[in-house]
């Protein structure tokens, strides 16, 4: 556990110093990789498990999947916002601090404006793990547990663990470091 966390803080200290273009692009390969890789691969799991009936109880595997889905309807929102409005400004307001030059405000006004709706986002996401982290007992596999279930709880486990370390780069570094540009740009 311990070198976990030595690693979380190397990953974090290397992206205080590291052009906030580079770590967006980083960002956007985790959506990426959730979309195109995680995502299907759960959803696929559900399938399965529903196939072998027997697992876990219905109610409880009904209420998983079900929080999963609103799970991956607000993230796929989430990360268009990220994507099309907050990353692109971001990466205008660093390149226009780099030349000195004055860019235009953006529309939304203040940075802080789409930064506090993107925590806003964090925060609805993290109920949903929690929901999903409740409907799974914590995780912890039921006696007889087939190999199915057992596959969809460390994809479970995986991209919650994912989720946090990515909103954690996203809110204490990059949305930091941002509103700490935007204010610089601004005067304040």
């Amino acid at each position: 556990m311990l070198a976990v966390i030595e690693q979380v803080t190397q990953v974090e200290r290397d992206w205080r110093e590291a052009p906030l273009k580079s770590l967006i692009e980083r960002l956007v390969r985790d959506h990426r990789s959730w979309r195109a890789k995680d995502f299907p691969l759960i959803e696929h799991l559900f399938d399965r498990i529903e196939d072998t009936a027997g697992s876990m109880q219905t109610s409880g595997l009904l209420s998983l999947r079900r929080a999963f889905y609103r799970l991956r309807a607000e993230m796929e929102g989430h990360m268009s916002r990220e994507e099309h409005v907050l990353f692109p400004a971001i990466v205008d307001a660093e390149s226009h601090a780099i030349t000195g030059s004055a860019g235009p405000r953006p529309g939304f006004g203040s940075m802080q404006n789409p930064i506090t709706m993107m925590e806003d986002d964090h925060d609805h996401e993290d109920r949903f793990l929690t929901v999903m982290r409740d409907a799974a007992h914590g995780y912890q596999l039921p006696e007889g547990a087939d190999e199915n279930l057992r596959t969809l709880f460390e994809a479970l486990q995986a991209l919650e663990a994912a989720m946090h370390a990515h909103t954690r780069i996203e809110s204490s570094i990059l949305f930091a470091r941002a509103l700490q540009l935007s204010g610089k740009k601004s005067g304040s």
